[in-house]
């Protein structure tokens, strides 16, 4: 009789019994022959599926599969690269975002930050094909900004900032800007109870400044941008990445750019420098300094109040306070 195990494989079982009366011995003889059938996509000469074909599959999850293994991660990296880069322009992206966005909980925390590399190296790679893919990769970047690890959350807070600079985000709605999608998930993150949550979002605020300031350069993302972060600096748990993404703004942007909202980001940093984390303290005092080198000549009606406070940080207890502050007021006196 025949029978089928429900799965590609079919098994066959030939029962043969034969007597032989040979000093009166009975012999039985079975057979068992097992036929295995292709998987779909190998049996049929049909148009490959893109990763829905099993060798595609398969050799991602193999790849991502090495990510698990400090030994074998640097290899798993290169085939992941090399997957990447052949994938067609069609559904395989999806299945493949799917499938490494799937790798998520209860994984090692190096396997956690790596699965993050790789989404900041399918941004790099595929660019504006990922663009109808852009929320889910926001998405998962947020969620990642949420890991209870800080190595995983910078890793991801650096790869928002490779998103905003290879994917052509789109704008959700008419009056959204191209980089909306990606600010409205950080700026939510900033409103979570976790200061650690929070101090992830403003790094990849930061990120995004850094990566793509000629998008963050344009004046409707500006205007929108400079009230957000100015307002997150006085109310956030984590002001130091905004206070650098404000130096960011004074240093990469062109200054007849900023200067519509140079009073608006300097009164943001000078909100900081009472703060009692000695870091804040820096890093409003090195915005402020961004602002004096590269703004200098137009600061001339809030130069007497910045003046005055950062005079005050030369008694500051912490001597990089000082010390930055001291360079500061030499360029604006």
């Amino acid at each position: 009789y025949s029978y089928n195990l429900c799965t590609p494989i079919h098994s066959f079982i030939l029962l043969n019994l034969s007597y032989y009366c040979n000093n009166h011995i009975t012999y039985t003889k079975l057979y068992f022959f097992f036929f295995f059938q292709a998987e779909d996509g190998i049996r049929d000469a049909q148009e490959s599926r893109g990763l829905g074909d099993v060798y595609k599959r398969q050799s991602l999850f193999h790849a991502l599969s090495k990510l698990a293994d400090p030994d074998t991660l640097g290899t798993g990296y290169d085939e992941l690269e090399g997957i990447v880069a052949g994938l067609p322009r069609d559904n395989s992206i999806a299945e493949m975002l799917s499938l490494v966005c799937e790798h998520r909980c209860k994984q090692a925390v190096f396997t956690r930050r790596e699965i993050a590399r790789v989404l900041g190296m399918i941004c790099c790679t595929l660019r504006s094909a990922l663009t109808p893919h852009s929320h889910k990769i926001t998405k998962e970047l947020a969620r990642r900004l949420k890991d209870t690890d800080h190595s995983v959350r910078e890793v991801a807070a650096d790869v928002f900032g490779q998103l905003a600079r290879w994917v052509p985000l789109g704008s959700e709605t008419t009056d959204s800007t191209p980089l909306t999608p990606a600010l409205r998930a950080l700026f939510n993150l900033l409103r979570e109870s976790s200061r650690g949550v929070q101090q992830a979002a403003g790094m990849a605020i930061h990120s995004v400044v850094n990566h793509a300031p000629d998008k963050v350069a344009a004046p409707i993302e500006l205007e929108r941008l400079v009230p957000k972060i100015a307002k997150a600096v006085t109310s956030c748990q984590a002001p130091v990445p905004l206070l650098d993404a404000i130096q960011s703004l004074f240093r990469l942007l062109p200054t007849v750019v900023v200067a519509p909202h140079r009073s608006c980001l300097a009164q943001a940093a000078l909100s900081c420098l009472h703060c009692r984390e000695w870091q804040a303290r820096e890093a409003a005092v090195k915005a402020l300094l961004a602002m004096a080198v590269r703004h200098r000549a137009g600061v001339g009606e809030i130069s007497g109040s910045i003046l005055e406070q950062l005079r005050n940080c030369r008694r500051d207890s912490s001597s990089r306070v000082r010390e930055v502050a001291a360079e500061a007021i030499h360029v604006l006196a």
